[in-house]
């Protein structure tokens, strides 16, 4: 069951309950997490970090990590600092410590009490269920019940694993399954403990005004509001857990309910920050296992320092994956960093299939677009059939990327994508799941046609379009149907006076930013366009037969702040500097699946417009690859731009250019 069925009934929704969330939102966000000058002084993570998701102090050197974004052993705190890790995040599980809860209740309220019982989710037949990928575990006798975060006894434990945590001296704070209880609820599971229906009874009676004619439809009086109980009001209905798991969302307040849980998880999310931080008496970074792609998997940004989840790889497709780099784009356009793994599913795959080189072409890829793909050492596993296993890497088999990641994290930290065209992520349409931004992002990444994503917000995500966000490139690419979208009237004028501008310039003023859909069609016509050809990065062999299988991405620097300066010795960012080099990377997408390996191209000619880095003169080039010793090149300039030889590409090469 996915997310995207329910996300309908948001726009609907939040129409009726704009005012109501938005006080919600802003309330914890300006009073918790605003971004202020305080904001600076918590942990961060850069593009050029080395990260580890599991913490393995016999590994620190060897990868020459430099921060542990998921799972950090708090008594290797001090230990990890000596090695060098500036950053030490450790994890509190809000779906994946039963054992702990157990171990938490019988400590304080006795062995045999069954005290945590008290805290299960129940469906709507009053059943406790368990958490559904840990059916094989077991503790105590016990199956891996999925508590409810709603229930204070379980919010008791989590907030004892919190302040333990924080105050073991931790740099951040990572929550896997941050979502608790509304995860079961969008899968239909529920929750209708006593708890849930106390909170939505008083949730329903805040909001009675707005609801009044929702709930007369759906034949709730408001005077018996006082003492409502849903899970009462659908079983006189009918209605049981088994109905309800596949009818949910036709039930009487089935989407509101779903609704209130995510309003209730995020929430306590930055309550959850709060009361660590207090416990530290420090500022902590904050990150959560996302993967980023549903909708309602980018509600929590706000409150956040960094993703760091599972994103899928499709490592079963045995080719370079499109889908991460959708994810990075919109990292980006939220400023928070991702630092990723695989899902459990992709690692199973390349545990039971040894597919090494294409693991090590997603650690490649995520650097290329500026994140951090976690160093897989070791890493969990799961399938249907064999439950929960790991994968445990090759002796020697990933290290020596992350250790040229580290010794050249001067070409990664402060540099930002080129970016002379964008796609629009309309978060309204998305929470209806429409206008998927995805086949926009593939079509563009496997043309060598830079990009950004740019985000409209809503009450959820606080970013919004202005004129001058828009006009700063030269192609907007948006959903074709973007005028039906549910987004607010302010953003949409802002779309309609920007393509209006355009149609009226671009005779005369070819640079007018221009608003195009994102078909496949118009991206091929743009693409092929006289005007979109100096966008295209290519690369050919010597005969100039055209070479469709390498990823060409430029950055440029933007900026290094003082602290990463001095640390990586490099020159922050002043208005004196000395200018930096641009850097374009090229990944090599020719997987042989039989083979298991790439194929390497040589000969390989690289060509680029001046409109990639406009107004700069390039005369010098420096090759850095961790397959192959550096070496200069030379630049050569034509009629069309830039020409550089790459004598032989495998995985990955790095081209830093200076004037």
């Amino acid at each position: 069951m996915t997310v995207g069925s329910q996300v309908s009934m948001r726009c609907r929704y939040f129409t009726r309950q704009g005012m109501v969330l938005s006080a919600i939102i802003f309330m914890y966000f300006n009073t918790l997490y605003s971004i202020s000058a305080q904001e600076i002084e918590r942990p961060e993570i850069r593009r050029g970090d080395t990260v580890f998701m599991y913490d393995e102090p016999e590994h620190y050197q060897e990868y020459q990590i430099t921060a542990l974004g998921w799972a950090g052993s708090p008594a290797n705190v001090e230990r990890a600092h000596q090695s060098g890790v500036r950053m030490f995040s450790s994890s509190v599980g809000f779906r994946t410590e039963a054992a702990g809860m157990i171990d938490y209740c019988e400590s304080k309220y006795g062995a045999g009490t069954k005290k945590f019982t008290e805290a299960q989710c129940r469906d709507l037949d009053g059943n406790p269920f368990i958490v559904p990928w840990l059916w094989d575990h077991q503790y105590k006798g016990e199956p891996a019940w999925h508590f409810c975060s709603n229930s204070p006894l379980f919010r008791e434990f989590l907030i004892h694993r919190a302040v333990e945590t924080a105050k073991a001296g931790v740099d951040g704070l990572h929550i896997d399954d941050y979502t608790g209880t509304a995860g079961p609820a969008q899968w239909g599971d529920g929750c209708f403990c006593e708890h849930c229906m106390k909170l939505y009874r008083e949730d329903l009676t805040r909001r009675q005004t707005e609801m009044a004619q929702s709930l007369t439809e759906d034949g709730i009086s408001l005077d018996a509001l006082s003492t409502f109980d849903y899970g009462e009001f659908l079983r006189k209905r009918g209605v049981d857990a088994k109905k309800y798991k596949t009818s949910w969302r036709e039930q009487p307040l089935g989407l509101d309910f779903v609704d209130f849980q995510y309003r209730r998880a995020t929430a306590f999310i930055g309550e959850y920050h709060h009361m660590a931080e207090e416990a530290a008496e420090r500022k902590l970074a904050l990150a959560v296992n996302s993967g980023m792609w549903s909708p309602l998997d980018l509600v929590i940004a706000p409150h956040l320092t960094y993703f760091c989840g599972e994103v899928s790889q499709n490592a079963s497709d045995q080719k370079v994956p499109t889908h991460p780099i959708a994810v990075y784009k919109l990292a980006d356009a939220l400023s928070r960093p991702m630092t990723s793994t695989a899902s459990g599913q992709d690692w199973a795959f390349i545990n039971e299939n040894h597919g090494e080189s294409l693991v090590r072409s997603w650690t490649v890829l995520s650097y290329v677009f500026g994140h951090n793909f976690m160093a897989p050492e070791y890493q969990w596993c799961y399938t249907e059939e064999k439950g929960t296993h790991w994968y445990r890497a090759p002796k020697g088999a990933y290290a020596d990327l992350y250790r040229f990641v580290h010794e050249h994290r001067e070409l990664f930290d402060g540099y930002e994508a080129v970016a002379p065209m964008a796609i629009l992520f309309d978060m309204a349409a998305r929470l209806q799941w429409k206008a998927d931004i995805e086949p926009a992002v593939t079509q563009l990444a496997l043309r060598n046609i830079p990009f950004e994503v740019v985000v409209a917000g809503n009450e959820w995500l606080p970013q919004r379009l202005t004129e001058k966000t828009l006009t700063k490139y030269q192609t907007v690419f948006v959903d074709p149907d973007w005028q039906h979208s549910p987004l607010d009237a302010a953003q949409k004028s802002v779309l309609e006076a920007v393509q209006t501008a355009a149609v009226s310039k671009r005779p005369t003023s070819p640079s007018a930013t221009q608003i195009l859909p994102w078909t496949n069609e118009q991206i091929e016509k743009f693409a092929t366009s006289e005007s979109g050809q100096k966008w295209v990065l290519r690369t050919e062999l010597a005969d100039g037969t055209p070479v469709k299988t390498i990823g060409v991405v430029p950055r440029q620097y933007v900026g290094t702040s003082p602290e990463t300066a001095e640390e990586t010795n490099t020159t922050p960012v002043t208005e004196s500097n000395v200018e930096k080099p641009a850097v374009i990377h090229l990944y090599n997408r020719d997987y042989d699946a039989t083979a298991k390996d790439f194929v390497p191209c040589n000969g390989l000619t690289l060509r680029f417009s001046d409109a990639i880095f406009p107004g700069k003169i390039w005369k010098n080039a420096k090759l850095v690859s961790p397959d192959a010793p550096e070496q200069t090149v030379a630049v050569d300039r034509d009629a069309d731009g830039f020409r550089i030889l790459i004598p032989s590409l495998k995985l990955w090469t790095i081209v830093v250019l200076t004037p």
